[in-house]
């Protein structure tokens, strides 16, 4: 079961995380699916020893057994190790993202005794506290995760409260997914001393060996990597309320979305068959109201209405386009529940402040 939460940084890394899990699954499914049916093919004499593969007029492989065995070994390999790199990656991006997200919530976290200096004209520039706020709050971040496990364990122990060590999580097994991602991408994965004295005890590992992503050790990664994560955004929720940041957010995007909207008009004719006389009295009344959760008189939007014949009408309504859609599926669901008999678009056509664009339905 997903843990419900209002955090957005764990929503995001949510959906990478399992992106990371879906692409490494479906890409190892292909490669097997491909050696099978290129095993087949050998045995059937489909192809032969000496086959080459192309695609998209590259060579791929020289050969059957080169091509199988690429794809069960090296680019398999090849495989982990990036998306083990990616995997980090995201994880590194939630705690820039969630504490930043904090921050908008609450400033404590982030208070220190440290001084930083401004320039007069940088000053003088500054319209908003927040400006130099949201500053602070962003350097402190950045220094934050980009000091690795170290300085995030520490920042999340000593200004959150928040200790890994509380927790059923294996604090060694965190530290070595950082150590080697930064071998893997710094060092080609070569073993040095530092990640030699703490991460190996035995085995047939060693300094100037390199280092591979097996797949049990990828599949254990995953789940270890999200564990963390969601143990640290439930402590954080713990403490913090994120629900009026989430609320804000809903009416900043709702906003944003009605400017769009009342630039666009719509102008929809359509035919309606009712039931009866008494139904086309009340349902076009102009101030007869049509909506779902909101409503909206009939007047607002109707430019025209023409009585074809006994209880048909053609009728033009001419407004906001969320609103005449709204018109139009409220009368589809009186259709739908035999309320009147028929609902038909004629025309419709929407305008826009630079340009117009028609469609008929």
């Amino acid at each position: 079961m997903e843990y419900k939460t209002k955090i957005r940084a764990f929503q995001n890394f949510r959906t990478e995380w399992s992106r990371v899990k879906k692409i490494y699954y479906v890409t190892i499914f292909s490669y097997e699916e491909t050696i099978s049916r290129v095993n087949d093919e050998l045995e059937t004499k489909l192809i032969s020893n000496n086959n080459k593969f192309h695609y998209k007029n590259e060579l791929i492989s020289r050969s059957p057994s080169e091509l199988t065995r690429n794809l069960s070994d090296r680019y398999a390999n090849m495989l982990r190790e990036s998306l083990f790199v990616r995997l980090i990656s995201i994880m590194e991006l939630y705690f820039n993202d969630v504490l930043l997200e904090l921050g908008e919530i609450t400033l404590n976290p982030f208070k220190t005794e440290g001084t930083k200096e401004y320039k007069v004209v940088d000053l003088l520039n500054i319209s908003d506290i927040k400006e130099i706020q949201n500053e602070i709050i962003q350097n402190k971040v950045r220094n934050v995760v980009l000091g690795g496990y170290k300085e995030i364990n520490k920042f999340l122990r000593t200004k959150l409260n928040i200790n890994t060590a509380n927790s059923n999580l294996d604090e060694t097994e965190i530290k070595e997914l950082y150590s080697r991602r930064n071998l893997l991408v710094h060092a080609g994965g070569i073993i040095d001393g530092i990640y030699f004295d703490n991460f190996i005890q035995g085995g047939s590992e060693s300094v100037g060996k390199r280092l591979t992503v097996q797949e049990d050790y990828f599949i254990a990664s995953l789940e270890l990597v999200l564990n963390y994560v969601e143990f640290v955004t439930i402590k954080i929720e713990e403490v913090y309320d994120f629900s009026q940041l989430d609320l804000k957010r809903k009416q900043i995007k709702q906003a944003k979305r009605s400017q769009k909207l009342s630039n666009k008009t719509r102008e929809l004719s359509c035919t309606i068959i009712f039931k009866s006389k008494q139904d086309i009295l009340t349902y076009l009344d102009r101030q007869s109201e049509f909506g779902f959760d909101n409503k909206y008189l009939l007047g607002s939007i109707l430019t025209e209405t023409i009585e074809v014949e006994d209880f048909i009408v053609k009728l033009t309504v001419k407004g906001r386009i969320d609103i005449v859609g709204t018109f139009e599926g409220y009368y589809r669901m009186l259709k739908r529940k035999e309320i009147i008999n028929d609902f038909t678009i004629i025309f419709s056509q929407l305008y826009t402040t630079t340009n117009d664009e028609n469609w008929n339905t």
